[in-house]
């Protein structure tokens, strides 16, 4: 998923499937399959491009990392890099690990009654759109309301 203004965008997925390993000079032991484990989970990356071209990388849960690149990818590549080098640092130090953040598909499964469910389809049909973005829009409105929920900006 990308969410974001052109020239900043965030990115919630895996920034590698694969894990690196590297050698690091005296590295106690710790457990590599849980290393393995923390590196490969969803991390929030944010890229930014700026004026001259470069591009900015940070992983939000890991504000001690920040890369910069001459594109896209090259960034990615580094942050990639510089996330592997930093959990195994913490690992090895005994330092907290933070917790990516939860990602959302978008997707909310609910049963209801067939009744309700008619009157649903019936409501969003009248104002012409699916009963998936009808109830979407409620919800929205409804969180809103009590002041618990904001679209995303970036």
């Amino acid at each position: 998923m990308i969410f974001g203004t052109l020239d900043t965008f965030f990115l919630c997925y895996p920034i590698a499937t694969e894990f690196e390993e590297r050698e690091v000079a005296h590295q106690p032991s710790f457990d590599e399959k849980h290393l393995r484990e923390l590196v490969e989970q969803r991390w929030t990356i944010k890229l930014q491009e700026s004026k001259d071209g470069r591009h900015t990388g940070r992983i939000l849960e890991i504000p001690e990392i920040e890369v910069l690149g001459k594109s896209t990818e090259e960034a990615l590549n580094l942050l990639r890099d510089a996330r592997a080098d930093w959990l195994r640092s913490a690992l090895q130090q005994g330092k907290q690990i933070p917790q990516p953040r939860p990602h959302y598909s978008g997707k909310i499964f609910i049963r209801t009654s067939p009744t309700l469910h008619e009157s649903v389809v019936k409501a969003a049909a009248r104002e012409g759109v699916s009963a998936s973005q009808w109830v979407g829009e409620i919800l929205a409105r409804e969180l809103g309301s009590r002041g618990n929920w904001a679209p995303p900006t970036a």
